[in-house]
């Protein structure tokens, strides 16, 4: 879902900008990083979907979840590591950009602590109105946030691959998908190998 509904949103703002004249058609990308992204994500899938045949077989779940997290601390430092020039040239923070305030650790810090606040808020209004609206359409809960969800999570984060095809950032438009993929490929299943029969 991830994957269909951001390289779609992504291709279509490439599609409006060359249109409006900001930029080409063709999408100026570092295929290395891309193509690492697309490897780990379909790795841990792979696992993922073959580990449902072993349930029962509780050293195995372990195995696995040691494995997703160790493998992806090692996908963190390959990408926090990674020379592409257009990751390294970095906008100045919000804060520092509307509050006129000098960009340093504390004010990144009340950034990310206010950014974490309002997706945790966000998040339980969004789970509270869906369970509502599942009653009111007579729906499973489960089944209608199975729908909802990855769209309602997904597409507003999907505005910075927007942002950057705008300004000619093409694999930060893309890596921002396909890092979000690997994240939803390790964590969430690592968590529901452990957590869930």
């Amino acid at each position: 879902m991830l994957g269909t509904l951001g390289f779609f949103v992504t291709g279509s703002a490439v599609i409006v900008n060359k249109m409006l004249g900001r930029r080409e058609l063709t999408m100026n990308v570092d295929v290395a990083i891309f193509s690492r992204d697309q490897l780990f994500f379909l790795v841990y899938y792979g696992i993922a979907g073959t580990a449902t045949f072993f349930h029962d077989y509780r050293p195995l779940k372990w195995i696995v979840v040691i494995g997703f997290v160790a493998s992806y601390a090692l996908y963190l430092k390959k990408t926090i590591s990674g020379e592409a020039a257009e990751v390294e040239n970095v906008e100045p923070l919000y804060l520092s950009r509307f509050a006129k305030v000098k960009t340093s650790l504390f004010w990144i810090v009340v950034q990310l602590v206010v950014g974490l606040t309002l997706i945790i808020l966000g998040a339980h209004f969004f789970v509270s109105y869906v369970g509502r609206l599942a009653g009111a359409m007579h729906f499973s809960p489960l089944i209608l946030s199975l729908i909802i969800t990855p769209i309602a999570t997904e597409l507003p984060e999907k505005l910075n691959s927007i942002i950057w095809v705008g300004k000619k950032k093409d694999t930060l438009a893309l890596g921002n998908i396909t890092g979000a993929m690997v994240f939803q490929s390790c964590f969430p299943v690592a968590f529901g190998i452990v957590f869930t029969e």
